[in-house]
């Protein structure tokens, strides 16, 4: 499904560089985990989007209804849609919080041991992909 991701020496060299301390570093993988688990929950429930749409279409369309049996399906439908879009914007704004908060403290580790941030994100980014999978930073 994903490219594998390569991890050079260069890259564990450069996160090494940026001497974060360990209890940053564990809330790191934590966020990283978060991050994870919404990227997942929000690819689930746009399979369940899908899945709804095609139950709808094999049993509903191309059937002819009176007009108020036909709206309260309509009805039915928006609403299972709508809430099921409000659930994936819920959790793509939690995953971008953490993403975030990742972010921000990667940059201000590499501000202070006066890196380069996106070099230095990369880096870390490739070894939580490839130690825990996910999309990356």
């Amino acid at each position: 499904m994903s490219a594998k991701v390569q991890v050079s020496l260069e890259d564990i060299e450069k996160v090494k560089s940026l001497n974060i301390p360990e209890a940053v570093t564990v809330n790191i993988v934590t966020d990283y985990l978060v991050t994870v688990k919404h990227n997942s929950h929000i690819r689930l429930i746009m399979a369940v989007i899908f899945v709804v749409m095609m139950l709808y279409n094999i049993f509903f369309a191309g059937n002819s209804y009176s007009i108020s049996t036909a709206n309260t399906i309509m009805i039915t439908l928006f609403s299972i849609e709508g809430v099921l879009a409000t659930l994936m914007i819920y959790q793509f704004v939690l995953f971008m919080k953490a993403v975030k908060k990742i972010r921000d403290v990667i940059k201000r580790y590499s501000a202070q041991r006066g890196l380069e941030y996106k070099p230095a994100k990369k880096a870390y980014a490739n070894l939580l992909k490839k130690e825990y999978g996910g999309i990356g930073l």
